[in-house]
C-alpha cells in the first residue's frame, strides 16, 4: 500500500474514531446523572478539530493526539463507576481514545514520511 493510501486510511480512522468519542462522551448524558459541562469540557475541543480533520489537515491530527490523551484521563477515572453498563461505556471510551490517539500520530508520522521522500534535498 502506497503511502498516499495508508495516510487516506489514517485520516478517516482518525475522524470515524473521533465521531465514536464524541458519541462515547454523549451516552453518560442520557444513561447517568451527567453535567452537560463536563461534557462541553470533553467534547468541545474534539469538535472544534473535526473540521481540519474532513479537510486532512496534518495539524488537526497533530492537536487530536493532545486532545485524546485529555479524554483518556476522565475516562480512566470513571472505569471505577458504581455500574458495570456504565464501566463498560468508558472502557469503550479508553480504548477508543488509545485507538485515535494511535491513528493520527501514526497518519501525522506519515505525512512528515511523505514530505521527506518528496523534498529535493
Amino acid at each position: 500500500m502506497r503511502v498516499a493510501q495508508r495516510i487516506t486510511l489514517g485520516q478517516r480512522c482518525a475522524f470515524g474514531g473521533s465521531l465514536l468519542l464524541l458519541l462515547f462522551a454523549a451516552l453518560p448524558l442520557f444513561l447517568a446523572d451527567a453535567s452537560v459541562t463536563g461534557w462541553l469540557l470533553q467534547s468541545l475541543p474534539l469538535m472544534l478539530l473535526l473540521p481540519g480533520l474532513w479537510r486532512g489537515d496534518r495539524r488537526s491530527l497533530q492537536w487530536l493526539g493532545f486532545v485524546t490523551l485529555f479524554l483518556l484521563v476522565p475516562g480512566i477515572l470513571q472505569l471505577f463507576a458504581p455500574t458495570p453498563r456504565l464501566r463498560a461505556l468508558h472502557w469503550c471510551k479508553v480504548l477508543g481514545s488509545l485507538a485515535v490517539f494511535s491513528a493520527a500520530v501514526y497518519t501525522a508520522q506519515l505525512y512528515r514520511t511523505q514530505r521527506s521522500s518528496s523534498s529535493p534535498l
